[in-house]
């Protein structure tokens, strides 16, 4: 039966009523519930007549900015606005009289009101993003801060009022759907047709994809039995020279030369069914809707699962290549034919199933989410003891079967790891009870049903093969899961070692091994794997062992160094895989991003070394490549929106109060250097640089000279928060401490809005000889304590923010 969707109302057509008492027009668009259930609604305020008969929140899109709104949102904000009116003329003001030339408004106002009209548009290009500039002549050298210039604000401090100022953020990422920059869709699986079944020729290029860049790292399918089982009956025989992860290495042809005639394939059926119905209703129903009428025979179902749901996956996996229809609709597809598979006698077979739908889940936000379907695959799992082979009998099964229940743990491991360690939740199965032996990494080719071979993890072969691929990231997964365990659980160490120190220090030295022993050549990996995704294997790591955790309060020179050469390297690979548009998993990108771009720019503001090595030039690019990656990925993921607005303006604020010095020894123009060179010969009031910036020493550099990521408003507004969120911090230590700050003859704090060039700066500055606020700043506001408290809380703000939408959108998707 036909599916043809049809829309009663557009959200782009609009009806305008009058409301009498404000004279304005007000826009109505089609509610959410009714555009979803494909209903006419009838606009009623303050909600529709369906919306109010069902008890429904009526929820409509503001067609101005985006966001999800309640339609009795508009009434308040009318009453609201009377009320106001009301309140107005009884002070005496006519509300209709009020000027509203912009001629009237002062120089700032006018900033204010225009800055945001000039912010540069987001866009999906690098040359478009706005950049951080700094004069080409001085932007190479090292950066050399101190310290002492930002001991009075931790970067937590910072953190926090950034995220703060992101409350709304739910509000802002349901509104990517309509925004001009987001060009990937945003409706969900359920919501897509299925899609009309490939040709045999793109078939088979879906295959090459899966099988070197997904079925390597997860090997959930044999070739030659894939093949056999699924390809054959539907396509036939696989064409000559079809690279299925065998680029240095043959198919085994005996196994898989097909015995079904061309004419009896399933595919050859389906286009003489197809045409015909097409020509029946003379082309006035689509393609799409005519394949839904076709019915295939019982014995392809279970293949047109596997099928589809490997094409999905295969056009997920170059996620910035292919529209997200795409892969939905051969999702959709597969879905028609999942009881099949679920129902399967071969429990491995449906295990298989339930991984596929996993890996999808994990690319695309999918219905059901990836956290229902791998817990089904880790119940499925541990019912057919895949984890434990302590209690198997010698004969139970055969060497074929052994080896596939080996890699099919291995697979559900590798998956369960890889999301808990991103998400910090536990582990599906702990390590202790896991006694199951890694699989074989001999080709699929020679892996053979009734063989004569005893055990064929303990076989080998010298070929290339792809699962030395699996098998490396299997190796890394359990460095992780120890990481995660220790670090991050608190579980007690391995006795061999006495102190944290020697454990890190060990893990170290293995991820360092992993690293020169991963493969690293196309011939080694028998496909065209990317090395690259081994290289941020290897940085994430190292970040979760040097970074924020509930262990790691304490940093000292060498952890800096690793957090910032952990976290540069993150942003670097997905800088490399943006390139290439063959970022897979969007949601662990955003979730990589931002803990590697937060990570990094902590290293800086806390490092004086890391500073003094590192140019003001690299610090822009690296910021810049975060950013933009983030921007890229707005469309397929709600998180990287609220993340890319975080680290946007934690990057500007970041730098505006550490880099502030040296940025203005960059700038060009005598008058800073006149006022340099006064500088020299005057006395040394202070050596930090609030208390000069306070005293007025110091000059104030143009704006315009330096360009941030975000405007100044939004930098502006950060830092009266920052600014108002200090001022009690620090009455709450005068007051602990029985000290008052003096009220005659002390210096005024300066204002968050600078009269000439809205440069904010957030700290206020006290009374006294220049050695009591030395000691002040570095002592009583930043102390070791509170060192130890920021890296807790900064690992629990960086985990959390992410983690509350990817988790939504993604994994808490009820089946």
């Amino acid at each position: 039966m036909s599916r043809k969707r049809k829309t009663e109302m557009d959200e782009n057509n609009y009806s305008e009523h009058s409301v009498g008492p404000l004279g304005v027009t007000r826009t109505i668009v089609t509610c959410k519930r009714c555009r979803i259930k494909k209903t006419k609604c009838d606009q009623k305020f303050p909600k529709c007549g369906r919306c109010a008969r069902f008890g429904a929140e009526c929820i409509g899109v503001d067609p101005a900015t985006g966001r999800n709104i309640p339609r009795s949102y508009i009434v308040y904000l009318e009453e609201r606005v009377k009320l106001l009116e009301t309140q107005l003329r009884s002070a005496g003001i006519e509300p209709t009289t009020i000027n509203k030339d912009p001629s009237g408004l002062t120089e700032n106002d006018q900033s204010l009101t225009t800055s945001k009209d000039e912010r540069p548009q987001c866009s999906s290009t690098n040359e478009e993003m706005p950049t951080l500039q700094v004069p080409t002549s001085t932007a190479g050298s090292a950066v050399h801060g101190t310290l002492k210039e930002t001991a009075g604000i931790s970067f937590g401090s910072l953190m926090r009022t950034a995220v703060s100022l992101q409350s709304d953020t739910k509000e802002t990422a349901n509104s990517i759907a309509m925004n001009p920059c987001a060009s990937g869709s945003k409706r969900r699986d359920s919501e897509v047709d299925p899609t009309l079944l490939p040709t045999k020729e793109d078939a088979e290029r879906f295959l090459e994809i899966y099988f070197a860049q997904s079925n390597s790292q997860l090997p959930i399918l044999h070739r030659e039995q894939f093949v056999i089982r699924y390809f054959e009956p539907v396509y036939g025989s696989l064409s000559p020279n079809v690279n299925l992860a065998s680029k240095y290495t043959s198919i085994n042809q005996k196994v898989v030369d097909s015995r079904i005639p061309p004419t009896q394939t399933w595919y050859s059926e389906y286009k003489k069914q197809l045409q015909t119905k097409l020509k029946e209703t003379s082309g006035e129903i689509s393609p799409e809707e005519v394949a839904e009428t076709i019915q295939p025979p019982q014995r392809v179902k279970k293949a047109l699962y596997f099928l589809n749901i490997v094409f999905a996956i295969a056009s997920s996996v170059h996620l910035l290549q292919y529209k997200s229809e795409t892969s939905a609709k051969f999702k959709t597809s597969a879905l028609f034919h999942i009881d099949h598979v679920y129902g399967s006698s071969d429990r491995l077979e449906s295990l298989q199933g339930l991984l596929l739908l996993t890996i999808y889940s994990l690319m695309r936000p999918a219905t059901p989410g990836v956290w229902y379907v791998l817990g089904s695959a880790l119940r499925l799992s541990s019912e057919l003891g895949l984890h434990n082979e302590n209690y198997l009998k010698n004969d139970e099964f055969d060497v074929f079967t052994m080896d596939m229940r080996r890699r099919l743990f291995w697979c559900v491991y590798s998956l369960d790891r890889q999301i808990c360690f991103y998400l910090g939740r536990p582990f599906g199965i702990p390590e202790s009870s896991i006694s199951t032996e890694l699989f074989s990494e001999m080709d699929d080719a020679l892996i053979v049903q009734n063989s004569s071979v005893d055990d064929y993890s303990k076989s080998a072969s010298g070929l290339s093969s792809y699962k030395s691929v699996s098998l490396a990231i299997i190796q890394v997964r359990k460095l992780q899961a120890e990481i995660q365990e220790i670090l991050y659980y608190k579980a007690e160490l391995p006795r061999k070692f006495p102190t944290l120190q020697e454990w890190k220090d060990d893990v170290h030295m293995r991820l360092e091994n992993w690293k020169k022993i991963v493969p690293k050549t196309q011939r080694r990996m028998n496909c065209d794997f990317k090395v690259v995704f081994f290289t941020l294997n290897y940085h994430h790591t190292m970040l979760a062992l040097y970074g924020f955790s509930m262990l790691n309060s304490k940093f000292a020179v060498n952890d800096y160094f690793q957090i910032f050469k952990s976290s540069r390297g993150i942003i670097e690979c997905y800088k490399e895989l943006l390139d290439s548009r063959t970022i897979n998993y969007t949601w662990a990108g955003v979730h990589n991003l931002f803990m590697g771009g937060v990570s990094f720019l902590y290293a800086l503001y806390h490092s004086s070394e890391v500073c003094s090595k590192t140019s003001l030039e690299e610090i822009q690019q690296i910021s810049q490549d975060c950013a933009h990656i983030l921007n890229s990925l707005r469309a397929s993921c709600d998180a990287a929106l609220p993340c890319l607005k975080i680290f946007e303006i934690l990057t500007a604020a970041a730098i505006r109060l550490r880099f502030t010095k040296h940025i203005m020894k960059m700038q060009q123009g005598t008058s800073v250097l006149d006022e340099l060179k006064v500088l020299e010969g005057a006395p040394r009031i202070s050596n930090t640089f609030y208390d000069r910036l306070n005293s007025g020493l110091i000059p104030q550099f143009q704006s315009s000279q330096f360009e941030w990521f975000t405007d100044e408003i939004d930098l502006n507004r950060f830092f009266q928060h920052l600014y108002e969120a200090s001022s009690s911090s620090l009455s709450s230590n005068f007051a602990s401490q029985n000290m008052e700050p003096k009220t005659e003859n002390s210096a005024t704090p300066i204002d968050c809005f600078n009269k000439k060039d809205s440069s904010p700066v957030a700290f206020v500055s006290f009374p006294g000889t220049p050695e009591d606020v030395l000691a002040l700043d570095s002592e009583t506001f930043y102390t070791e304590c509170q060192d130890q408290a920021d890296s807790g809380a900064m690992y629990k703000m960086i985990s959390q923010v992410p983690s509350e939408f990817i988790w939504e959108q993604f994994f808490a998707t009820p089946p």
